[in-house]
């Protein structure tokens, strides 16, 4: 949050074209998204020197009894890897909205007497003199998660020890591979283990064992998952009803972002282009009727000079992927597509606000205007009293009053003599 406190201050906005000579100052955010977008790929490479199998009955063999995929396989005939398509994971998106300094924002203090004992204020800044605390998240952090090895592999070696045919094949022996044979055979030991957390643990040790050598031998298939952080800040132009291309993903993992956005910060791994695929993902901002800046006086640079913070506008924020299906709809608020308002601070003698560090709206207010104490409220109005009197003079009944509390103590002065007499 971002905390001030004030007394009796004028604020100005900076123009664009000028800039600070000393004064204290302070600036609104507008809000910028981080959008991580984990992109999946499958990469195929071979350690061992490149085979042509043309036997179709050998192929028949391989693909039957050791999970072999020919057109794979064949990918890899004059390179060493070779990337076999990506996905990006729609349910992992996610978007964070955060808050960065607006440059045509920039309020300061503007006050017409000097500084003394009776005057003061305190301000408690973000980076950049932002009124926000989520500049961390600029951070361009790209890592690999190895998913899975070989996907595909145990299913269909599974299925061979289920008894799959490999007929018609006509002498298989000769198709044998000794190594990946015997490994197999590993798994008829399984049928015997009663324990069944004996019997995962075996599984797993042979199937690792049995992973390595058709490695070797044959291809690896590896997935990985990097996972991008796109920092992308909706331009000062409402973009409201308005669809954009945001990113593609090549079959390599890259990702590509539409350079046309203007404002965005490049992940590390990624690339731009002006020229998007028509299944790009997309960005759109949809209408929301109910706005609070409808509540609010904008702020006017020529007459206003009160204390000034952002109202911003709502808008339903939907991400679609490249068949067109929403993966991600929630309504945010966008700080540069909504008014600055503003706190009349002239006839306050202290003042104090919170701001939301994303949005630059006010959360919290503290107002206090110099008022009479009780005890100055009761020496003002005996005052005023016998001013009253002065001026007026001393009513019937008050004379009356006054008459018989003399007699009294006249009374009181003669019995007081008598007594003292005797």
């Amino acid at each position: 949050m971002f905390n001030l406190t004030a007394a009796a201050q004028s604020y100005k906005r900076l123009k664009d074209d000028n800039t600070l000579s000393g004064e204290l100052s302070y600036a609104l955010p507008k809000t910028a998204f981080v959008l991580e977008i984990p992109v999946t790929y499958t990469v195929l490479s071979r350690s061992s020197a490149y085979q042509n199998y043309t036997d179709a009955d050998q192929i028949k063999y391989f693909t039957l009894k050791y999970g072999f995929n020919e057109k794979k396989y064949k990918l890899l005939n004059s390179v060493e890897s070779f990337a076999l398509s990506a996905v990006i994971a729609d349910d992992s998106i996610k978007c964070t909205a955060i808050g960065v300094r607006d440059a045509h924002k920039v309020f300061y203090v503007s006050s017409n007497s000097g500084w003394n004992k009776n005057q003061g204020i305190s301000f408690t800044y973000g980076n950049d003199g932002v009124l926000s605390e989520g500049e961390g998240s600029f951070e361009n952090k790209t890592f690999d998660v190895v998913v899975s090895a070989l996907s595909g592999i145990v299913s269909i070696v599974g299925s061979v020890f289920k008894g799959a045919a490999i007929a018609p094949v006509r002498d298989p022996s000769k198709y044998k591979i000794e190594v990946l044979e015997n490994a197999l055979q590993q798994f008829d030991d399984l049928n015997t283990m009663a324990d069944y957390e004996i019997f995962k643990d075996r599984k797993a040790h042979f199937q690792k064992n049995y992973d390595e050598l058709f490695a070797h031998i044959f291809y690896l298939e590896k997935k990985k998952t990097i996972i991008y952080k796109l920092v992308y800040v909706p331009d000062t132009t409402n973009q409201t009803g308005k669809t954009l291309d945001l990113f593609f993903a090549l079959d390599d993992g890259t990702l590509i972002v539409n350079k046309n956005l203007a404002n965005y910060i490049l992940p590390k791994g990624a690339k731009d282009t002006s020229t998007m695929k028509p299944d790009s993902y997309k960005v759109h901002f949809g209408p929301i009727t109910d706005q609070p800046s409808t509540s609010y006086s904008p702020w006017n640079d020529a007459s206003s000079t009160g204390f000034a913070f952002n109202v911003p506008l709502k808008s339903r924020l939907g991400i679609t992927n490249d068949k067109g299906k929403v993966v991600y709809l929630e309504d945010q608020k966008l700080s540069q597509w909504g008014i600055v308002s503003y706190i009349n601070t002239k006839r306050k003698s202290k003042h104090s606000y919170v701001l939301d560090p994303v949005t630059g709206e006010l959360k919290k207010i503290t107002v206090e205007g110099k008022a009479i104490l009780v005890d100055q409220v009761t020496a003002a109005s005996t005052a005023a009293g016998n001013l009253v009197t002065t001026v007026k003079g001393e009513s019937d009944d008050t004379k009356l009053e006054n008459e018989v509390k003399r007699l009294e103590n006249e009374k009181k002065k003669r019995d007081l003599i008598k007594d003292l007499n005797n």
